[in-house]
Formats: structure tokens, C-alpha cells, sequence
């Protein structure tokens, strides 16, 4: 399947101290978005924010668009994933990783091990939970899996991308044996998740220094494409790698300072949000 790539997007600002949107709801992961046609889910689909501003998680009633009370998490709370199930929402903040249990609207206790958490990716079968180290952090070359049944970290995953300035970002294949790592180092790690075992880092790009990566995979799971930027290399170009042979392609022309890569559902398009300008504007 070939994915065709829209090169720019207008800037893409948070609003207010909007850090992250996550959704809970019944059903598989992607279920809980679409709208019901017949029988009324369990219980209503649920919008996640986290203020990053703050200490708190809000939850949102969709159909009615109202806003819970704010869930108490702990400072700076940022990235959120959600568990195909819906039962659960992981809450990166500055200090751990906290879940939530989507029943009741509940912070429950802060997963040791994990502090300075960066990013974090579910498998498909929700069984684990993969985390990333921010910056300098001292655990930057480790991933760190969670068992989501007892939300207990497991042995960490030693990688070493190279020098890392921003977070690295996960993306997982849609079979759940391959979990793929960006980093700031300009690399793309693979990991088998299976034997845990660390692939040869993928090199795409330069070190971005005091930059971030970004990264996403088709829905078929056949193709990531990543990017990277930073304030001394802006960066314009978007890489796709092959999960199959592990090998990266020709990078490909967009705006300047890329900053989000999303896929369609039905893998054809992904759309690159950068804050510069498009490819000769």
C-alpha cells in the first residue's frame, strides 16, 4: 500500500493549557469513536485531557459534552493511552506514570519505576504498556514495560539511540512483536517485544539537539514514517522505513519544523503538521 503524504498543515498550537486528548469507551481500540447505531454502549465515550499547566486530568462526557471534575494525577501531567478495553488510562507526569481507572474517574497509585516518563505505547491486546525517558534523564536508554493487569514495571529495556534531547516517541506494530522507537539521535530502534531484544538503530536523520521526534506507523503496520526537528535544524523531510526489511526509504518533502505525523484509517494518506512553510514556499 502506498501512503501518499500532504506536505503542510496551518500551525497547530495547544489552546488554553490543552496538553492531550485520550478516549475510553467499550469495545476494541478505535471502537469507542464511532457513533452508536443501535444498542447504548455501557457507558458514555469518554474524552481524557490533561492540563499540562497543572495537576489534574479531566474527564469529558461526549454526548454531552460536559466536563467532569478534575482528576488529581501530579505535576505537569502530558501524554495519556488508553487500554483497548477502555478500563484504564495511562497518565504520563512529571514524576511517574499514574493510572486511572475509567469506571470510577479514579487516580490510582503512581507506578513505581517510572519516573521522568517521556512517551508511552499500548499493545494491542492491552497486556503491556511500553515507556520512554525523557532528555537527560538518567533512564533516556531504557524502556520500561508495565504490566497493565497489576501496573507493576517490569525489567527495563536497555536501547542506545545515542544522544537524546527530546522524548522518544513508540509506535507499536498492529500484531503487537515490534515496538519502534524515535529518538533525537536521529535514529528509529526496533525492539522485539517478544524476546525483548534490541534491533540495530535505523539512522534517518541528524542529531536534533534540544529538538523532538515524531513518529507513526500505517494501519497495516508495513510502513512508519518518522521525522525530526529542532530550533538549530528545523528539519523538512519525512522518512518512511520499511518494517519488514527494517530499512529506511527516501525522505520526503514537507514543511519546515515538522511537528505531528497522523495516518488515515485506511492507511492511503498522512497528514504532516509543521510550523513552517510547505516544500519551495
Amino acid at each position: 500500500m502506498n501512503t501518499s503524504i500532504t506536505h503542510s498543515l496551518s500551525v497547530v498550537a495547544a489552546v488554553g493549557a490543552l496538553a492531550v486528548l485520550g478516549l475510553a469507551g467499550t469495545g476494541p481500540a478505535g471502537a469507542a469513536a464511532r457513533p452508536a447505531t443501535a444498542a447504548k454502549p455501557p457507558h458514555p465515550v469518554t474524552a481524557y485531557v490533561a492540563n499540562s499547566g497543572g495537576n489534574r486530568v479531566t474527564a469529558i462526557n461526549t454526548v454531552t459534552n460536559k466536563a467532569g471534575t478534575g482528576i488529581k494525577v501530579g505535576a505537569a501531567p502530558g501524554q495519556i493511552a488508553i487500554t483497548p478495553n477502555g478500563k484504564t488510562a495511562y497518565i504520563l507526569t512529571g514524576g511517574s506514570v499514574v493510572p486511572i481507572d475509567t469506571a470510577t474517574n479514579t487516580a490510582l497509585k503512581p507506578i513505581k519505576d517510572t519516573g521522568g516518563p517521556g512517551y508511552i505505547a499500548i499493545t494491542p491486546n492491552g497486556k503491556t504498556a511500553y515507556v520512554s525517558y525523557c532528555c537527560y534523564n538518567q533512564s533516556s536508554d531504557k524502556l520500561t514495560p508495565i504490566r497493565t493487569a497489576t501496573n507493576t514495571a517490569l525489567k527495563p529495556i536497555t536501547w542506545k539511540p545515542g544522544t537524546v534531547y527530546g522524548a522518544s516517541p513508540i509506535v507499536i506494530t498492529p500484531n503487537g512483536k515490534t515496538a519502534y522507537v524515535a529518538s533525537t539521535a536521529g535514529t528509529v530502534t526496533p525492539v522485539n517485544l517478544t524476546t525483548s531484544k534490541v534491533g540495530k538503530p535505523i539512522t534517518f536523520g541528524k542529531v536534533a539537539e534540544d529538538g523532538n521526534a515524531y513518529i507513526a506507523i500505517t494501519p497495516n503496520g508495513k510502513t512508519v514514517y518518522v521525522a525530526e526537528s529542532s530550533p538549530y535544524q528545523p528539519g523538512d523531510t519525512v522518512t518512511p522505513i520499511s518494517t519488514a526489511t527494517n530499512k529506511a526509504g527516501k525522505a520526503i518533502k514537507v514543511g519546515e519544523s515538522p511537528v505531528a505525523i497522523a495516518i488515515t484509517p485506511n492507511g492511503k494518506t498522512a497528514y504532516v503538521a509543521s510550523t513552517g512553510s510547505g516544500p519551495g514556499g
